[in-house]
């Protein structure tokens, strides 16, 4: 398979040009004859940004570009754009700004029925149950998992799902060239070798902030149909995924936990309780979100509910999906 398209290429160089940011670059998903367009063009045309580039400094992108093409070329990997058929339309359909992404392994992931499956990197002796279970009776159902590649809930979600013979996707807060944790390395490639995929939207050897680690949050939701959250404290990292997943108009389930982590009120435990239990303002404050569709908070208490929950799930994977479903969302997704 071609490393690379024409437009995603052309797409790339933009991204290196200093000032062009991702909300710039998502404004040309629409732009008409892009791929006939150069980049001067573009910038004239399009961005309005006729004289804030020299010839110079498009052609210093367009290396830049090459390169990461270079290293994708050399490591087998792929980078996509939302020019390309290969983008999750569940990503294009939630608005958010991930508009290119660096692939390796089975980009036909992407396209296919996915699960963010998401929780705290301590959970409890029954929150690795829960995690266990949860992840083996959605994969048998067809859905592949989302997740992190974090310690904890993420690494027990993917390598469950991997048990369980189904494949997992793995979003990375930086770029394909590294692996963090580190000693997931081997985690990492049995995802590949089992016929899933690493994703990430930053560029080779890019920098790494705390803020990527909220961005992978957010993009764990918008590629997926819903997020399952097995097991948070207050405050914690899932929350992020949480609070996305309901901005994007998607579900949030929300794992019961066992009698002994509530009665013993577990820190990692305590969270999930809550979502559960708590009053409408009480969550909206927990979550930190303006407003939400209550009837998308979807508890998943006991087995009872799985069935109803999953039926649920497949009305909105078809919506999500729909070409014709494209959002043109401005939702503030700044934690």
């Amino acid at each position: 398979m071609k490393t690379v398209s024409n437009d995603t290429q052309k797409l790339l160089a933009i991204k290196f040009l200093k000032g062009i940011g991702e909300k710039t670059i998502s404004s040309l998903s629409t732009m008409r004859n892009f791929s006939e367009m150069s980049i001067h063009d573009i910038l004239k045309l399009s961005l309005n940004k006729k004289d804030n580039y020299s010839i110079t400094d498009i052609n210093e992108a367009s290396e830049l570009a090459q390169q990461q093409i270079n290293i994708a070329d050399k490591n087998g990997h792929v980078i996509i754009s939302f020019f390309d058929d290969s983008y999750s339309l569940n990503l294009k359909n939630a608005g958010y700004s991930a508009p290119i992404l660096f692939c390796n392994g089975n980009i036909k992931c992407l396209s296919e029925d996915n699960l963010t499956i998401i929780g705290t990197r301590e959970p409890t002796k029954h929150g690795e149950i829960i995690a266990e279970k949860i992840t083996s009776w959605f994969v048998k159902k067809g859905w592949n998992i989302v997740s992190g590649l974090a310690f904890g809930v993420d690494s027990i979600a993917h390598s469950a799902c991997i048990e369980s013979n189904g494949k997992t996707i793995s979003v990375l807060a930086h770029g394909l060239e590294k692996i963090y944790p580190a000693k997931n390395k081997d985690l990492a490639k049995r995802i590949v070798d089992k016929g899933g995929l690493l994703v990430s939207e930053y560029p080779y050897n890019s920098y790494v902030g705390r803020s990527n680690f909220v961005q992978r949050d957010t993009i764990q939701a918008a590629i997926s149909t819903a997020v399952i959250l097995i097991q948070t404290g207050i405050p914690g990292g899932s929350l992020h995924a949480s609070r996305a997943s309901l901005q994007f108009g998607r579900p949030l389930i929300v794992a019961g936990q066992s009698k002994s982590d509530i009665m013993n009120r577990e820190d990692k435990a305590i969270g999930n309780d809550a979502l559960i239990n708590s009053s409408y303002e009480d969550i909206r404050k927990m979550l930190k979100i303006n407003d939400f569709n209550k009837d998308l908070l979807l508890p998943l208490v006991n087995r009872n509910h799985y069935e109803s929950i999953e039926s649920k799930l497949r009305t909105m994977s078809k919506i999500n999906c729909s070409p014709d479903n494209i959002l043109n969302s401005n939702m503030d997704l700044n934690f």
